[in-house]
C-alpha cells in the first residue's frame, strides 16, 4: 500500500465517524448517536495500515488536524474508486476496519444504525467487498433497522 491509498482508504473510513469534515479539527462535526471512539478508532486503523505499508511511519501521536489533513479535503466516492481498484487482501483489511470502527454499536446490538448501514452498504457496493461478517451483520440490520 501506498500513502496515497492509505488516505484515500482513511477518506471512506472517515465516512463512519463524521457528519462534517474538515481539515480543521473546529469545523468537524460527528454523527450523534456515534461514540466518540469511532474516531479514535480510525487512528488506530490508520497505524495499523501504515504497519504493513513500506516506508510508511504512522507516529503514536498525531495532532487532530494533521491526521484530518491527510484525508479530509479528498472526496469520498473518489476514495471508493481508489479503494475498488486495490486488492482483495486489502480489502478484507478495511471491511475488519469498518467493523473496528463501528464496534462500540455492533456489540450492543448486532445491528448498524440507518445511516450506518447507508454508508456501508455504498462502501460495499462501490468497492465490491465480500466479507461475510459486514455481510452478516447488514442482513440483520435491514430486518430490524435502528433509526
Amino acid at each position: 500500500m501506498t500513502d496515497y491509498e492509505i488516505n484515500h482508504i482513511l477518506r471512506m473510513l472517515a465516512q463512519l465517524c463524521y457528519s462534517k469534515l474538515s481539515s480543521d479539527s473546529n469545523m468537524t462535526e460527528t454523527y450523534d448517536y456515534a461514540s466518540y471512539s469511532r474516531e479514535s478508532r480510525l487512528y488506530e486503523c490508520y497505524q495499523d495500515l501504515c504497519r504493513d505499508a513500506k516506508g510508511i511511519v504512522a507516529s503514536e501521536t498525531m495532532l487532530k488536524n494533521d491526521f484530518l489533513s491527510k484525508f479530509a479535503t479528498i472526496e469520498y466516492h473518489t476514495s471508493l474508486k481508489v479503494v475498488d481498484n486495490l486488492n482483495a487482501d486489502i480489502k478484507e483489511r478495511i471491511a475488519y476496519c469498518i467493523l473496528y470502527i463501528l464496534k462500540t454499536e455492533i456489540s450492543c446490538s448486532a445491528l448498524l444504525y440507518k445511516n450506518d448501514l447507508r454508508i456501508v452498504e455504498d462502501i460495499i457496493s462501490h468497492t465490491h467487498m465480500t466479507n461475510q461478517d459486514l455481510q452478516r451483520i447488514i442482513s440483520h440490520s435491514k430486518t430490524l433497522e435502528l433509526y
